[in-house]
């Protein structure tokens, strides 16, 4: 039941969560990371504008991976997988 939401209108769900409810959107990456992870403060010493690519980066990031579970949900993963061989 949750890959066929996913699958209807998932895609279009994270892109109106992320513009209309930042907050939210955050809360629910930040949820979907490990619970313990080193953290280097390499911030300290970027530009307003270095730290804004860092986070633009990371948003295509989150974006594939997002996309790559929902091809996997969606049952094109395992077309692409048949195709491949």
């Amino acid at each position: 039941m949750v890959c066929a939401d996913w699958a209807k209108g998932g895609a279009e769900a994270i892109e109106k969560t992320r513009r209309e409810q930042p907050g939210l959107y955050f809360r629910v990456v930040a949820s979907l990371m490990p619970k313990q992870f080193k953290v280097e403060n390499e911030s300290a010493n970027m530009t307003d504008e270095q730290i804004m690519q860092q986070i633009r980066q990371l948003d295509a990031q989150v974006a594939a991976l997002v996309k790559h579970q929902l091809m996997r949900c969606s049952g094109k993963w395992n077309q692409r997988i048949g195709a491949a061989n």
